[in-house]
């Protein structure tokens, strides 16, 4: 099926690209969920697979597995622990 996302009046057939002086801290910073409550997946969240559809699919995986923790009653992931950083 031919794509036709680059007519999408959203979207323009954007894509993320990391700015110069990116830094793996600021992907991790868009990932931190929000009181485990929102948690904030996609490629442009993912520290060595941005603007790749493989990274939005390791990020939602990531995250369904902290969803599964924090409903039982489990902390999420600490940020620093090898987990979080893939």
């Amino acid at each position: 099926r031919l794509s036709r996302w680059h007519t999408d009046d959203h979207s323009l057939g954007s894509y993320c690209y990391n700015k110069v002086g990116t830094k793996i801290d600021h992907f991790h910073e868009l990932r931190k969920p929000l009181q485990d409550k929102l948690w904030f997946i996609g490629e442009h969240t993912h520290p060595t697979l941005s603007s790749y559809a493989h990274g939005a699919f390791q990020t939602g995986i990531q995250a369904a597995t902290e969803v599964q923790r924090s409903l039982r009653g489990h902390s999420v992931i600490a940020e620093d622990s090898e987990e979080y950083r893939y």
